[in-house]
């Protein structure tokens, strides 16, 4: 997942540039790439990697570790990005999303699922 991890990285690094110096950008950039890929080596055979870079006030370790090294403090990179990110990470594929559309995707899928077998038939020959 090398190149999904890049391309995580190009994507923040892209709010940053302009409004966070040239240098702690980078590095930012260069100790979240290393974070990302030794916190997905952990986890071995994983499908999906949920990235949380703001969400109802939390971010993932990896991101404040990432802006500890780079010294770069967090409130700057609320100000850069998206108060509210989530970045999932899975193989081929990189989505950035908020918790909201999470939520409500989550939300759909449960509908679709807890529905007795006749009302799922119903709902589809009613389309």
């Amino acid at each position: 997942m090398f190149y999904e991890v890049q391309e995580t990285v190009r994507f923040l690094s892209s709010f940053m540039y302009g409004k966070i110096p040239r240098s702690r950008v980078k590095s930012f950039c260069g100790h979240l790439s290393c974070l990302l890929i030794e916190a997905i080596d952990e986890k071995q055979a994983v499908e999906r990697f949920d990235l949380i870079v703001f969400a109802d006030g939390q971010s993932d370790e990896t991101i404040v570790q990432a802006a500890r090294r780079a010294y770069v403090h967090l409130t700057e990179l609320q100000e850069c990005m998206n108060n509210e990110l989530i970045i999932e990470i899975s193989g081929g594929r990189v989505r950035a999303l908020t918790p909201d559309e999470l939520w409500s995707f989550h939300r759909r899928l449960d509908k679709f699922f807890t529905l007795p077998v006749e009302q799922k038939n119903q709902a589809h020959t009613e389309r």
